[in-house]
């Protein structure tokens, strides 16, 4: 969506902002002992967070496969 809001809008903070998260998230989001991704990051401290509840987010890990 902040890709989207750069080329709608013709600013480039949004995009930066896209850059900025998703360098963020391949540097803090790999857990190194299960070799995958977590599937959500808390913003505050860049530690894993689980979902307590189902719904459409990822669960601990993201699977590129899964539609959650």
């Amino acid at each position: 969506m902040l890709l989207r809001a750069a080329a709608a809008t013709g600013q480039e903070e949004f995009a930066c902002m896209a850059r900025d998260a998703l360098a963020a998230y391949l540097k803090l989001g790999y857990d190194e002992q299960a070799e995958k991704y977590f599937g959500q990051l808390s913003v505050a401290d860049g530690r894993s967070v689980t979902a307590a509840q189902t719904g459409y987010w990822p669960r601990k890990y993201a699977e590129i496969w899964n539609q959650d």
